[in-house]
Protein backbone atom coordinates (compact mmCIF):
# COMPACT_ATOMS: atom_id res chain seq x y z
CA UNK A 1 0.00 0.00 0.00
CA UNK A 2 2.90 2.70 0.76
CA UNK A 3 4.55 1.59 -2.13
CA UNK A 4 1.84 2.17 -4.14
CA UNK A 5 1.27 5.79 -2.84
CA UNK A 6 4.99 6.51 -3.48
CA UNK A 7 4.48 5.56 -6.85
CA UNK A 8 1.55 7.55 -7.42
CA UNK A 9 3.21 10.36 -5.80
CA UNK A 10 6.19 10.36 -7.98
CA UNK A 11 4.01 10.02 -11.02
CA UNK A 12 1.59 12.80 -10.16
CA UNK A 13 5.11 14.94 -9.60
CA UNK A 14 6.27 14.07 -12.88
CA UNK A 15 3.77 14.55 -14.50
CA UNK A 16 3.65 18.01 -12.83
CA UNK A 17 7.09 18.47 -14.60
CA UNK A 18 5.92 17.85 -17.89
CA UNK A 19 3.50 20.17 -17.71
CA UNK A 20 5.98 22.70 -16.63
CA UNK A 21 8.32 22.19 -19.47
CA UNK A 22 5.65 22.57 -21.55
CA UNK A 23 4.03 25.96 -20.32
CA UNK A 24 7.60 27.07 -20.11
CA UNK A 25 8.06 26.68 -24.16
CA UNK A 26 5.07 28.18 -24.87
CA UNK A 27 6.12 30.86 -22.48
CA UNK A 28 9.85 31.42 -24.52
CA UNK A 29 7.20 31.12 -27.70
CA UNK A 30 4.96 33.82 -27.15
CA UNK A 31 8.48 35.97 -25.79
CA UNK A 32 9.87 35.29 -29.11
CA UNK A 33 7.17 35.90 -31.25
CA UNK A 34 6.90 39.67 -29.08
CA UNK A 35 10.18 40.18 -29.73
CA UNK A 36 9.88 39.34 -33.35
CA UNK A 37 6.64 41.52 -33.44
CA UNK A 38 7.96 44.90 -31.94
CA UNK A 39 11.67 44.51 -34.31
CA UNK A 40 8.95 44.55 -37.38
CA UNK A 41 7.05 47.66 -36.13
CA UNK A 42 10.60 49.41 -34.98
CA UNK A 43 12.05 48.16 -38.62
CA UNK A 44 8.83 49.92 -40.04
CA UNK A 45 8.98 52.79 -38.23
CA UNK A 46 12.84 53.63 -38.99
CA UNK A 47 11.78 53.27 -42.37
CA UNK A 48 8.67 55.35 -42.49
CA UNK A 49 11.37 58.33 -40.52
CA UNK A 50 13.95 57.52 -43.65
CA UNK A 51 11.57 57.78 -46.36
CA UNK A 52 10.07 61.18 -44.51
CA UNK A 53 13.77 62.44 -44.41
CA UNK A 54 14.32 61.27 -48.39
CA UNK A 55 10.96 63.47 -48.97
CA UNK A 56 12.45 66.50 -47.26
CA UNK A 57 15.55 66.33 -48.64
CA UNK A 58 13.93 65.82 -52.63
CA UNK A 59 11.53 68.82 -51.50
CA UNK A 60 14.26 71.00 -50.69
CA UNK A 61 16.49 70.09 -53.68
CA UNK A 62 13.61 70.97 -56.12
CA UNK A 63 13.46 74.43 -54.36
CA UNK A 64 17.04 75.52 -54.53
CA UNK A 65 16.60 74.32 -57.85
CA UNK A 66 13.53 75.78 -58.84
CA UNK A 67 14.70 79.34 -57.51
CA UNK A 68 11.72 79.74 -55.06
CA UNK A 69 13.33 79.43 -52.34
CA UNK A 70 10.17 80.79 -50.31
CA UNK A 71 7.96 78.84 -51.46
CA UNK A 72 7.15 75.10 -50.71
CA UNK A 73 8.06 72.63 -52.98
CA UNK A 74 4.77 71.36 -53.97
CA UNK A 75 3.67 74.84 -55.23
CA UNK A 76 6.58 75.13 -57.44
CA UNK A 77 5.79 71.73 -58.96
CA UNK A 78 2.26 72.24 -59.20
CA UNK A 79 3.02 75.74 -61.05
CA UNK A 80 5.03 73.60 -63.36
CA UNK A 81 2.69 71.52 -64.19
CA UNK A 82 -0.34 74.02 -64.64
CA UNK A 83 1.73 76.87 -66.49
CA UNK A 84 2.27 78.75 -62.88
CA UNK A 85 0.37 79.90 -59.68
Amino acid sequence: MCESRIKHSVFFYYVLFIRLQAMKREVHLRELQLLDAVRRRFMHHQQTLKEAELQRLDDEIERKVSGDVGRPASLTLLSRRKGSL
